[in-house]
């Protein structure tokens, strides 16, 4: 018998977004009858599951963007309570797609994996709040068949149903990202190529980023990125003329843009506690194709990526040190392998769906 699952989280294009879509891709394997509810934060095609759309719009002003989320997780618990739950496995992706379900779990049967891509009390200067907002997540977590972290520096709960799976590439996508790349015809451009993806948004180094971009000359360095701006520096930064800008593009395409790069930009600001904790998947991407990537000073999780020689670190917000630093990597760059081709990862790890199999298998042996 085939087990009906439902994933729950923000955007309604699976592809676009790297975690859900291989989480997607997995349950389709394992062929699951697989339902997607989401939040559409813009016109989005291309999607490729069974999806229904709760709540649409969005903004980057965040009194308007906190009444989106209050009516978004208002109309989870409405869909949860007015639909048939029993036998039914849910992905629940963040805070906001997991609490109205926990608190709704004490009245009607559901049974869920608690996705913790990013737990709240630590990702928001919440104050007095704080100490509540991190008891509601612990008993998310300890309500739920599986609390899933993408690493220890996550684990702020300890409980034995938690499980850490890194955000590593998953294996078919990473197939299909070098098909991408060698029908685009290969690498042909022998610049230093900086590569930025991902959310492009001030708690992610834009505004330095944008500064420094300014002040490198385009006969030296290609720049690309790729993603979904949120902020202004976001916009001024995509607009400029030597920035190759590709827009909001699926996880395999998006990866395949390794396989032409030499370094990849990736910052966080540390005065956020998630930041300092930052587990990102483009890090996991980099060391897959061996390519090295920039990151700020103060985070945790930075060591064993630096350890490797794969990762640099500066200090964030300063746009001469970054300047400084990619001068460095491009005057080091291997002159016999000015196309950066792919080397042996200096990182090992599991693909994704290897140990997100697991868990699934794990959770479904406890659906009553």
């Amino acid at each position: 018998m085939k087990t009906n699952s439902v994933i729950i989280g923000v955007g309604a294009n699976i592809d676009s977004q790297p975690y859900i879509n291989k989480l997607s891709k997995i349950l389709i394997e394992k062929r699951h009858n697989l339902s997607y509810i989401c939040w559409s934060r813009e016109e989005e095609k291309d999607i490729s599951v069974n999806t229904k759309v709760l709540h649409r719009g969005t903004s980057r002003n965040r009194l308007a963007l906190l009444f989106h989320y209050f009516l978004w997780m208002s109309k989870i618990f409405y869909y949860l309570l007015s639909t048939p739950t029993k036998g039914k496995l849910f992905f629940l992706s963040r805070l906001d797609a997991a609490a109205p379900a926990f608190f709704l779990s004490w009245f009607k049967k559901i049974e869920y994996i608690y996705l913790d891509r990013d737990a709240a009390h630590m990702t928001y200067h919440l104050g007095l709040a704080k100490p509540i907002v991190k008891a509601i997540e612990k008993a998310i977590g300890k309500r739920a068949l599986i609390h899933m972290i993408p690493g220890e520096s996550r684990n702020f709960t300890h409980h034995k149903n938690v499980r850490i799976v890194e955000n590593t590439p998953h294996s078919e996508e990473v197939a299909f990202s070098e098909k991408i790349f060698q029908a685009r015809g290969g690498r042909k451009d022998a610049r230093t190529t900086i590569y930025i993806n991902g959310w492009l948004s001030e708690i992610r180094g834009m505004n330095f980023i944008l500064d420094a971009v300014k002040k490198l000359p385009p006969d030296i360095y290609r720049i690309i990125i790729a993603g979904t701006p949120a902020c202004t520096a976001a916009d001024q930064l995509i607009s400029l003329n030597n920035v190759e800008f590709l827009g909001s593009i699926s996880n395999k395409e998006a990866l395949s843009y390794y396989l032409e790069s030499d370094v990849v930009l990736s910052f966080y600001d540390p005065s956020h506690e998630i930041n300092r904790k930052a587990e990102p998947n483009k890090w996991y991407d980099c060391a897959l194709y061996n390519v090295k990537f920039i990151t700020n000073d103060g985070l945790e999780t930075s060591q064993k990526f630096v350890e490797a020689g794969l990762c640099h670190t500066t200090e964030y917000g300063n746009a001469d040190s970054l300047i400084l630093l990619l001068s460095e990597i491009n005057i080091s760059k291997n002159e016999q392998n000015p196309f950066g081709l792919k080397a042996e990862p200096l990182v090992t790890f599991t693909p994704w769906d290897e140990n997100v199999s697991r868990v699934i298998d794990e959770a479904c042996s406890m659906i009553s």
